[in-house]
């Protein structure tokens, strides 16, 4: 089983219906997100949370994060930054 099988089925009683059609356009996307993390993220919008602010939330903890395991998320959040409409 891929890692992206298990996240989907870790997500099936966590995320409501629409929520887990996002996660899964999300995956299909080819952005890799921990299905907790994803959870929050839903959570936070849910509570009005501006996008902007969640994601510079994420990242001032990128950058507590050591260098060399940066490379990864750095790719995640550019795919939110020209999904979401603002560049940096």
């Amino acid at each position: 089983m891929t890692n992206m099988e298990r996240f989907r089925l870790a997500t099936k009683n966590q995320l409501s219906p629409e929520q887990r059609q996002l996660f899964d356009l999300v995956l299909a996307a080819g952005i890799t997100i921990h299905p907790k993390i994803f959870k929050v993220l839903m959570d936070l919008l849910a509570l009005n949370v501006p996008p902007h602010a969640i994601l510079s939330l994420l990242r001032e903890v990128r950058d507590k994060i050591p260098h060399g395991q940066q490379e990864d998320m750095n790719e995640n959040l550019t795919a939110w930054d020209h999904t979401s409409g603002s560049h940096t």
